[in-house]
């Protein structure tokens, strides 16, 4: 009996050295500065992408009002989930991952 307890204490010392060595090794990969705003041009409308993390209840449309300032009652409901689909190809917008990093474009008035 008393093997098996020191084993146990053995493996669960192993597992939770690895696990520290896991998130060091992953802090560092993850803290590298990653571009958060950058200009795209995109068929005459210009607008600039913000990189935000998503919670649970926010939608694609949410997000991009919550970020623009101008008024987006005016612009095509479809525009802004196409810009939004070009920005995150393998992404579907109506069914965003809570606590997932996403780009959403910012609209610059003219």
């Amino acid at each position: 009996m008393y093997t098996i307890k020191k084993l146990s204490l053995y493996i669960f010392i192993i597992l939770l050295l690895f696990t520290f060595y896991q998130d060091i090794i992953l802090s560092r990969t993850s803290s590298n500065p990653q571009k958060t705003n950058e200009v795209i041009v995109n068929h005459s409308d210009a607008y600039t992408i913000a990189h935000i993390k998503i919670l649970p209840g926010d939608t694609v449309l949410s997000i991009t009002e919550s970020i623009n300032s101008e008024d987006l009652y005016e612009m095509d409901l479809q525009k802004i989930l196409d810009h939004f689909a070009q920005l995150n190809p393998t992404t579907d917008p109506y069914e965003l991952k809570p606590y997932t990093f996403y780009y959403f474009p910012v609209y610059h008035s003219d």
